[in-house]
């Protein structure tokens, strides 16, 4: 299971190879966009979106590279909390009472 606390965004950085079998990069209108297609996408575990421009669903994040207006991160980062049914959904360090 995939948790928001595993979510670790890069910016500046573009994971430069590795792209997803099948898949072009797309356009979207924001990082955020992004990480959410690739949380929705089976074999995506990493993303980078071009500022501005496309987004880019990663297999790996091997080519890790400076990238002027960049974000890159993994598929964690697309969790919608607002679909969460409990708290252990998002955060694996729930109190009891909140579980």
């Amino acid at each position: 299971m995939l948790f928001l606390t595993d979510c670790v965004l890069e910016e500046e950085i573009d994971y430069s190879f590795n792209n997803l079998p099948g898949h072009i990069p797309m356009w979207v209108k924001n990082f955020q966009d992004c990480a959410t297609i690739c949380y929705k996408e089976a074999g995506c575990k990493f993303w980078t979106w071009n500022k501005g421009s496309y987004c880019s669903l990663k297999t790996s994040l091997e080519g890790k590279d400076y990238g002027e207006g960049a974000v890159s991160g993994q598929k964690a980062c697309g969790f919608d909390v607002r679909l969460a049914t409990s708290c252990k959904d998002f955060n694996p360090y729930c109190p009891e009472w909140a579980k």
